[in-house]
């Protein structure tokens, strides 16, 4: 009846904002969390780097200058939106500082359409997923690892992935993580990250837009997404999470 529907209507209405409240609590916190005295952290860190180059310590003047960067371009005021010029830059600093980290263990690639270049995206869900790739894939693999990643334009859409060549995932496990991506609740137990960030999708584009894993053991992973193109208009209007900028 229509008076089921409606009720069926008000349970995802009030499920939505809760995933919405949760989502943006769990960001505001981390921001906060990192953003209490930027100042004070780039500070720190510049004299680290310069400590490090004065007594010939090369791989820690490296680390902090390239952590320096990745904090300083991934703050950014405070912004939620940014271009994807700019994602592709926190990515290029996040992997070279892990490059460091792992001995030059993993190389990378990052391609990017000219045409998506000023495209506006969601600034925290990229490089949770390069983290994956090098922490769960290349780490646990032998020799240098490869880690691929790109946005392209594909359907009127940003088409991004990150594809490694490490340890894949175990037919069963990757069952569980596809079994868990669905699931609407999001808590802090296993594959957090993955849930927040598949959520933030369905939230600001729609359910059309999910997050996407294809995995073979002993060969890589592969983790994709697409984000609808829309105008830097409909962007400017984003006050709170509740503003779908699909909807006009």
């Amino acid at each position: 009846t229509n008076f089921n529907k409606m009720i069926e209507q008000i349970k995802n209405l009030i499920n939505k904002l809760y995933m919405q409240e949760m989502i943006s609590k769990e960001l505001q916190l981390k921001s906060l969390q990192i953003q209490l005295n930027p100042h004070f952290l780039y500070n720190t860190l510049d004299a680290i780097h310069w400590s490090a180059r004065e007594n010939d310590m090369d791989d820690v003047c490296k680390m902090t200058f390239l952590l320096s960067k990745f904090f300083r371009k991934n703050l950014n005021d405070g912004r939620d939106f940014i271009t994807v010029g700019e994602a592709a830059e926190i990515a290029r600093s996040y992997i070279e500082l892990q490059k460091v980290r792992y001995l030059d263990k993993i190389d990378y690639a990052i391609e990017i359409d000219e045409e998506v270049r000023q495209v506006m995206v969601l600034k925290y869900i990229f490089q949770p997923l390069i983290e994956n790739a090098i922490l769960h894939g290349l780490e646990k693999s032998s020799g240098t690892g490869m880690c691929r990643v790109s946005w392209k334009l594909a359907d009127n859409c940003v088409r991004f992935s990150v594809e490694d060549n490490g340890a894949g995932i175990p037919e069963e496990k990757l069952a569980e993580i596809c079994a868990a991506l669905n699931d609407d609740t999001i808590d802090s137990s296993g594959n957090f990250a993955l849930k927040n960030i598949n959520h933030q999708l369905k939230l600001y584009y729609g359910e059309k837009f999910p997050l996407t894993i294809k995995s073979v053991y002993g060969e890589g992973t592969l983790v994709s997404l697409q984000i609808p193109i829309v105008t830097t208009d409909a962007y400017s209007k984003i006050k709170t999470r509740n503003f779908n900028p699909l909807v006009t």
